[in-house]
């Protein structure tokens, strides 16, 4: 092998090994492997080596971020598609997303910068196959109201419903069908003793059950998809000014 070919092949396997060695061994410092490999990837392209298809082709860069693509499609057409991101859940986290209908899941708090490489694939996919194919399956898809909506329809509809207090939880029965919704008993130094307030109900379309619960300083309402039952979305707020936290 001539010198500047050997040359080429060292400086081509130190680039795709160090995107490698970056994402396993020392993740908080991806940049700067990262500038070589665009460096090498530069150079490489340059000499018109065929080395820079190998380069792009085979490198962490480009691999996890495709499969992280893919892996989103996958999740997308199985109906369990999250939304990722990074940091501590803010207060509506768990909610249901309005736009895509998907729910959101966290990386953590340790945010090493890679990030954007793992996420941003998986979210992109999980909207383009929603804007082109629709929801996922499985996924509500009927109205989706905001805190003031659910307020003014509780309001103006509601029915004040029976129940029974459990551990953290609050018990109903509607149509033969029994729901379990986690209680909220205490919120931005507000309290809320279960045992006092008061629970009412608001159908809507025969698509969406709307519970309201009220105590002096709280107003919780949960969002509950009629057909399976699932409380996909929560929404707190203060009973003065009927405003969400």
């Amino acid at each position: 092998m001539k010198p500047k070919t050997f040359k080429k092949h060292l400086i081509f396997w130190i680039a795709l090994l160090s995107s490698w060695i970056s994402f396993i061994i020392i993740p908080f410092f991806w940049f700067l492997p990262f500038a070589f490999w665009l460096i090498i990837l530069f150079v490489l392209w340059i000499k018109k080596s065929n080395l820079k298809w190998y380069l792009i082709g085979l490198s962490s860069w480009t691999i996890l971020p495709f499969l992280s693509f893919c892996f989103g499609i996958n999740f997308y057409f199985n109906g369990n598609a999250h939304l990722k991101t990074t940091g501590y859940p803010f207060l509506g986290f768990g909610n249901l997303d309005k736009k895509y209908r998907v729910y959101n899941s966290t990386s953590g708090c340790l945010v090493t910068g890679i990030e954007p490489l793992l996420h941003t694939p998986n979210n992109l996919a999980i909207k383009l196959c929603t804007k082109i194919f629709g929801y996922q399956k499985g996924a509500y898809s009927g109205f989706y109201p905001t805190f003031k909506q659910s307020n003014e329809l509780i309001n103006q509809y509601g029915q004040e419903l029976p129940y029974t207090i459990g551990k953290d939880s609050l018990y109903f029965t509607n149509e033969s069908y029994n729901y379990k919704l986690r209680m909220i008993t205490f919120f931005h130094g507000y309290e809320m003793d279960p045992s006092i307030a008061k629970v009412k109900m608001v159908s809507h379309k025969n698509e969406l059950i709307i519970v309201g619960i009220t105590s002096d300083s709280l107003k919780v309402f949960h969002l509950i998809d009629r057909k399976t039952g699932e409380n996909f979305a929560k929404y707190i707020g203060n009973r003065e000014n009927n405003r969400a936290y």
